[in-house]
C-alpha cells in the first residue's frame, strides 16, 4: 500500500491505494494475505471495524508508473481529470482476478490526485503511513 488517506468530510471513510506490477502479481499477493496466518487470525477483528467495505474500484494508472506529487501538501481525489494531477487512474478494464474482494462495476472511472482542490473534489489526510503525501 502507497496512499492511506483519512476523509476528513466522512470520518468513517478511508482511501488505500494499493500497487502491483501487474493482475497476476495483484492475484498472488491477495492470495498470500488472505490465506495467511495474520489474516486468519486477525480477520474477524479487522472486518468489525468496516461498516462498509464494498466501495473498491480496480484501477489501472493512465500513464504507467506513479509520478512523485509535485512539492507541495496537501491531497485531494477528483472522479476525472483534475487540470494540476500529479498521477490519474482509470478503470482495468479485465475482470477482477481475486472475487473475494469485490470490486464496483458499475463504472468505468477516472480517478486522479491533485495537490489543489478542484470542482467536486475532495480533501484527504494521509496518514502517518502514507508514502503518498
Amino acid at each position: 500500500m502507497f496512499g492511506l488517506f483519512r476523509t476528513p468530510s466522512s470520518p468513517d471513510e478511508f482511501v488505500w491505494l494499493r500497487g502491483f506490477s501487474s493482475l497476476e502479481a495483484r492475484f498472488e499477493a491477495l492470495s498470500a494475505f488472505y490465506t495467511g496466518p495474520v489474516w486468519r487470525r486477525f480477520r474477524d477483528e479487522a472486518n468489525a471495524t468496516m461498516v462498509d467495505s464494498d466501495n473498491v474500484l480496480l484501477l489501472r494508472p493512465v500513464v504507467r508508473g506513479l509520478a512523485s506529487p509535485p512539492p507541495g501538501s496537501g491531497v485531494h481525489l477528483s472522479f476525472g481529470v483534475a487540470p494540476s494531477a500529479f498521477a490519474v487512474f482509470e478503470t482495468e478494464p479485465g475482470p477482477n482476478n481475486f472475487p473475494q474482494l469485490p470490486v464496483r462495476t458499475d463504472g468505468p472511472f477516472t480517478v486522479s490526485f491533485s495537490r489543489s482542490a478542484s470542482p467536486g473534489s475532495e480533501s484527504l489526510e494521509a496518514t502517518s503511513r502514507s508514502l503518498l503525501r
